[in-house]
């Protein structure tokens, strides 16, 4: 996992509603986890969501200066800076919101909460995850963000009277470096002259 594809996903999760009691609430805020809680705490914790990473594809990039970005100047000199993508890469994340199955006491229904749909909103207002390679100089990278996979499973006897929403999202990413190419620009040359004078002749 990524810091910034993490960040997305954290984002994302907040603002995800539920109805309970006629009253619209964010219940995921503080509840999304990178790493699931015990098994037996489950009920206790519903609702929540959960991250899995599934699988990353890694290829070998052709291209050399994909991109040229803001010079500087090192030592009198102008340098260029290009960006190199070494490897595209796709990682495929699951997120799993977890909530109690509808119930006399629970306003929890899946035809109520419209989850994914709340996910695929988000995504399409923010289509890009910001990968900020150099924020000094303000080099900031657009991850694409599409989906895959979302269904709803019920499972009460392993999880407790939960059942858990999930969706596929995957982050077109890649793997990049910045290069630096020093120019002429902003230094001097001294330029010498061979002194073919022999004895003042």
């Amino acid at each position: 996992m990524r810091k910034y594809h993490i960040d997305y996903f954290t984002t994302l999760v907040a603002q995800i509603q539920t109805e309970v009691g006629g009253v619209a609430t964010t219940p995921f805020v503080g509840k999304f986890f990178e790493v699931a809680p015990p098994l037996t705490s489950f009920k206790d914790t519903a609702p929540f969501c959960t991250i899995h990473h599934s699988t990353s594809i890694n290829q070998i990039d052709s291209q050399y200066k994909v991109n040229k970005i803001t010079s500087t100047t090192i030592d009198g000199k102008k340098v260029l800076r290009f960006l190199k993508k070494h490897f595209l890469q796709e990682y495929t994340y699951q997120l799993d919101f977890w909530l109690p199955i509808p119930s006399v006491e629970s306003d929890y229904e899946p035809s109520k909460v419209n989850l994914i749909d709340q996910v695929l909103s988000y995504i399409v207002q923010n289509p890009n995850c910001i990968n900020a390679l150099d924020p000094v100089n303000d080099v900031n990278i657009e991850i694409r963000v599409t989906t895959g996979e979302s269904g709803t499973m019920y499972e009460p006897e392993d999880y407790l009277d939960l059942y858990k929403t999930y969706i596929e999202i995957t982050m077109r990413d890649g793997l990049f470096e910045i290069l630096e190419e020093a120019t002429l620009g902003g230094s001097t040359v001294d330029i010498g002259f061979a002194n073919n004078s022999n004895n003042g002749t």
